[in-house]
């Protein structure tokens, strides 16, 4: 009997606190309860949420501040459903701040200092067969050349190239033997796996759709510097068979169809990398095409993650937002 009676009075307990969260202010015996109304359920947290947190767990000092993106200008795409779970990206907005230096934190951290350590290869990096192992990227010595190290921090393209692109050759293969360098733009198969040092903007279909297909064709770009590093010819490299992304870019642009080169013009501070002028030829052997300027590339942020010469142009002709691959 006392047990039944012990029963009853924890089942009645139980059943006020469905209503009632405390025994405070409990309403007299008799009184009709009404029910609270349920919370709205809590959305998940997005994945540019999570990453922003693992950064933190890391210990980076300067960890760019990701806003809000769930909606596209003009579309009402979620950008973070489509671009980056679909198509293996990530936006990473550049952030003010009160100095300035909102986006110099944001690009130093994401392409400079992040070695993606804890990071692995995203579906897609693992579907060109980089595991888990690819990570962490190391340094290739670029930094260490001083007639070339500030290729090894945040470049930027001027108008005439794509404009506002930002790249890093930190991480690219390179020979200091040879003085040569194979760059993929977002991270083809073969070779080091290359995501997150390549954005074009913020377009969403060129550099959230685009960057897909790119690792499909594995578009890169080879280095041949000249022995004082004051000069590099450059070749453009694919595999065309893009129905089979795993093959390395053994096809080379021919020179006859399309010439480029990019020459250093220090400007008074040294051939150090800082300033580059791109140039290129349409037909230089067959129309007798002269090579032109194309644009400039030129530093932003140093290796040390500092203002380069040029972080001006960030604010001049950089956008708001880029995709990286993952």
């Amino acid at each position: 009997l006392q047990a039944r009676r012990y029963l009853d009075a924890t089942l009645a307990f139980a059943r006020q606190q469905l209503h009632y969260p405390t025994t405070i202010g409990m309403p007299p015996s008799g009184t009709a309860i009404a029910p609270v109304a349920a919370k709205p359920a809590v959305p998940p947290p997005s994945l540019q949420y999570v990453n922003g947190l693992r950064r933190a767990e890391r210990g980076h000092e300067q960890s760019p501040q990701v806003r809000d993106v769930s909606k596209a200008k003009g579309g009402g795409h979620d950008l973070n459903c489509c671009p980056e779970r679909c198509w293996c990206v990530s936006a990473l907005p550049l952030p003010a701040a009160p100095d300035g230096d909102g986006p110099l934190h944001a690009l130093n951290e994401w392409m400079l200092t992040d070695t993606r350590a804890h990071v692995p290869p995203s579906a897609c990096g693992k579907a060109l067969c980089f595991c888990d192992d690819a990570y962490p990227r190391v340094p290739n010595g670029i930094k260490d050349t001083e007639e070339i190290k500030m290729l090894a921090g945040v470049m930027i393209e001027g108008e005439g190239g794509i404009t506002g692109t930002v790249l890093t050759k930190r991480w690219m293969e390179f020979d200091a033997e040879t003085k040569s360098g194979l760059i993929k733009t977002y991270g083809g198969y073969g070779g080091l796996y290359s995501a997150a040092q390549w954005s074009g903007g913020n377009n969403f279909f060129e550099n959230g759709v685009g960057p897909f297909f790119n690792r499909c064709c594995n578009q890169s770009y080879g280095f041949q510097f000249t022995e004082d590093y004051l000069k590099a010819t450059i070749s453009v490299k694919l595999n065309f068979c893009i129905c089979i992304p795993c093959l390395p870019p053994f096809f080379k642009v021919p020179e006859c169809c399309i010439a480029c080169d990019m020459v250093q013009e220090p400007e008074g501070h040294g051939p150090d990398g800082s300033n580059w002028n791109r140039r290129q030829a349409i037909c230089p052997l067959c129309c007798g095409g002269e090579m032109k300027h194309l644009y400039y590339l030129q530093n932003v942020v140093t290796p040390d993650g500092r203002r380069g010469v040029y972080y001006d142009q960030l604010s001049k002709i950089g956008h708001a937002e880029y995709y990286f691959a993952r």
